[in-house]
Formats: C-alpha cells, sequence, structure tokens
C-alpha cells in the first residue's frame, strides 16, 4: 500500500527488533537513525533521478535555459530546440513563461511523460525553435515523482537505513553484553583451584551481515526499477 511519508526512526528500529538485531539496547538512537532514512533518501534520488522523489505539497520553481542546440548563446540567447528535458518529474504545471512571457499548456506547450504512470519529464514546445536568457524558462509546479511512494520504495528505504544501522548496533550490543557478563562472573572450585568465567551472550556474537546484505541488494534492485529514462 502507498504511503505518504518515509519511514519514522520508530519504523526502522522496529523492523531491526524484529529481526533480531536490536538486542538488548536500551540507548535512543532516534536522531541516529533519521541521519540514515535521510541518506538513504537522498541516495535513492540520486541513484534514479527523481530529486524529489516524494513530492512536495507546495509548487516550487524552477529555471531552465533554453533547449539546444546553441548553449554558449545565439545572438545573446540560448536555445534553437524545441524540447526541453526537465530532468526531474513534474506532476502539475501552474505557470510557464519564456522571458517573462506566460506560454499556455496545450496552445503552446504540452508536457510528455516516459509512460508507466510516470510524471512528465519532458516539455514540448509547440511553436518552433526557443531561445532565451540563460535560466530564461521559469515552470512553477508540483515536481516529484509521485504523491505517494509505492509501498516497494518505501520498503527498500526502511531496509537500506536498517542496513546502515547495523554496525552501529553490533558495537552496542558488543559493549552491552560485555557489560552484562563482568557483572555476572560466575566462580567454580574445584579443590584448592578456584576459576572464575564469564557465561555467553548470543546477543554480543551474532552476525547479521547477510541480512545486511539481503537489504542492501533489494534496494539496489528497486532503485534500478525507478531509473528516470
Amino acid at each position: 500500500m502507498p504511503k505518504t511519508q518515509w519511514p519514522t526512526p520508530a519504523e526502522v528500529q522496529a523492523h531491526l527488533t524484529l529481526a533480531g538485531a536490536w538486542g538488548d539496547i536500551s540507548d535512543d538512537l532516534s536522531s541516529v537513525i533519521q541521519g540514515a532514512i535521510d541518506a538513504t533518501v537522498r541516495d535513492f534520488e540520486d541513484q534514479t533521478g527523481w530529486n524529489p522523489f516524494l513530492a512536495a505539497a507546495a509548487d516550487s520553481t524552477r529555471y531552465f535555459d533554453a533547449p539546444g542546440p546553441y548553449s554558449n548563446g545565439y545572438l545573446g540567447r540560448t536555445g534553437g530546440g524545441n524540447k526541453l528535458e526537465l530532468d526531474g518529474g513534474l506532476l502539475s504545471v501552474t505557470s510557464l513563461t519564456v522571458d517573462g512571457v506566460t506560454k499556455m499548456e496545450g496552445d503552446d506547450f504540452q508536457l510528455r511523460s516516459p509512460g508507466g504512470g510516470w510524471p512528465n519529464t519532458k516539455v514540448l514546445f509547440l511553436n518552433g525553435r526557443v531561445y532565451s536568457e540563460p535560466n530564461g524558462i521559469v515552470i512553477t509546479g508540483k515536481w516529484g515523482f509521485s504523491t505517494e511512494i509505492p509501498a516497494n520504495v518505501w520498503e527498500a528505504v526502511r531496509d537500506k537505513a536498517a542496513a546502515t544501522m547495523l554496525g552501529p548496533l553490533a558495537n552496542l550490543r558488543r559493549v552491552t553484553a560485555e557489560g552484562a557478563q563482568n557483572a555476572q562472573i560466575k566462580s567454580k572450585e574445584t579443590g584448592p583451584v578456584k576459576t572464575e568465567y564469564a557465561t555467553s551472550d548470543a546477543s554480543k556474537t551474532s552476525d547479521f551481515s547477510m541480512l545486511g546484505r539481503m537489504w542492501t541488494s533489494v534496494y539496489g534492485l528497486t532503485a534500478g526499477q525507478y531509473l528516470m529514462v
């Protein structure tokens, strides 16, 4: 089921707990987990090309040069083409101007999508070649891949953030386990000899590297499914 926000630290922690990787850790790691989530979202957007992936509630504005072939200026302007690559997803357009002149969707331009339910990634100008001052094309609208996060993307980001936490958690489990062992030293007397030893703790030695590799692999495969084309 689609989500309207990225995973929270509590959801990532619950995922790690269910996998057995959280152990007996009582530290509040919310800020650390949030950092892992934020880094994963940025990485997903960089890998796929959708930046942002989850559209913001409010419109925002982006600036473009007119599409080539003239990128170094032609009579003081750039352009000469009629297909503008947006370098991101545009779900809806509120306004589009070229050097301050408003253009109308349907009459002056069309938005183009690669299909498959994906957002628009190009503007096709309908009235011939377009020229403008540098950054003279101004587009205001709702930018992003979607207003909701597909379930597999949400799960992939949660898993990758969880995988990022496995290393720090392993260190904390080791410290926690060693502290508990030192507090519970056992002793055994055999004649005149007294031996002290610590009991073993599975949480100290558990290896979650295979789980981390699986989570990271699924994340990579999911990102590959959403590459912007």
